[in-house]
């Protein structure tokens, strides 16, 4: 995309020439419940295959409309949130205008696109509003909406999931000897530890434990203070 925003003439006047849009930074805010980039190259699942860019210009259009229809989809509150937030961003800039996005503005100078002129504390009331229960009342919305505008977006779309796996990654774990896969989404994977060394004795501990009970346990092995950031205590061997 730096390729695109960034090189002449769309750092000039004839930029006005040209809309823009790039559907990567788009497609995690209107499908947070899947926010990894819906743009899927299943060509290049195939490894001897050769790019094929009229392919990849046909898939994004495609997700294009798709995500022109989920913008639509949004209340229109949401949508004065979203164009407020991030119509002053070039990577955002495009689609928004594609869309006739509707931002909440207060102009009160000759440049409306002028971040400075947002109405922040409208803008504050409408976020509150949207996502009250869901989001600190007592939060800085207007520090963070004038600092970090994008951050804000994006966790607002993910307030609206209610699927955990929305922020945890998913692992594939692959049988190298059945050939099965399975996705696991927890917080973490569970992986084996081996300890050895003078008075371990020899024992399988086949109890789940948490990561956090490991450096404790070396501590007490080696018969040292444990970290002070430590929250669980050692295992019993």
């Amino acid at each position: 995309a730096k390729y695109l925003f960034d090189q002449p003439p769309f750092t000039t006047a004839q930029k006005s020439q040209w809309l823009l849009v790039d559907t990567l930074y788009m497609s995690p805010l209107l499908f947070a419940a899947r926010p990894c980039h819906k743009l899927v190259k299943d060509d290049k699942l195939v490894s001897d295959d050769v790019n094929n860019p009229v392919n990849d210009c046909k898939k994004a259009r495609s997700l294009l409309f798709d995500e022109i229809a989920q913008w639509n989809m949004l209340s229109r509150d949401k949508q004065s949130i979203f164009a407020t937030l991030l119509f002053k961003e070039k990577e955002f800039e495009g689609f928004l205008s594609m869309v006739n996005a509707f931002g909440l503005r207060m102009l009160r100078t000759n440049r409306p696109d002028d971040r400075e002129d947002i109405d922040y504390p409208m803008l504050e009331r409408q976020i509150k509003k949207q996502y009250a229960g869901r989001i600190c009342g007592h939060a800085d919305v207007v520090t963070m909406a004038m600092k970090h505008p994008c951050e804000l977006a994006y966790a607002l779309a993910l307030v609206d999931t209610n699927d955990y796996r929305s922020v945890t990654p998913g692992w594939v774990l692959y049988n190298e000897n059945t050939y099965e896969k399975q996705i696991c989404r927890e917080s973490y994977v569970g992986f084996p530890l081996i300890m050895m060394g003078c008075g371990i004795k020899a024992e399988k501990v086949r109890i789940p434990v948490s990561v956090d009970q490991v450096a404790p346990t070396l501590a007490q092995a080696m018969r040292i203070r444990a970290p002070n950031g430590c929250p669980l205590p050692p295992l019993n061997y």
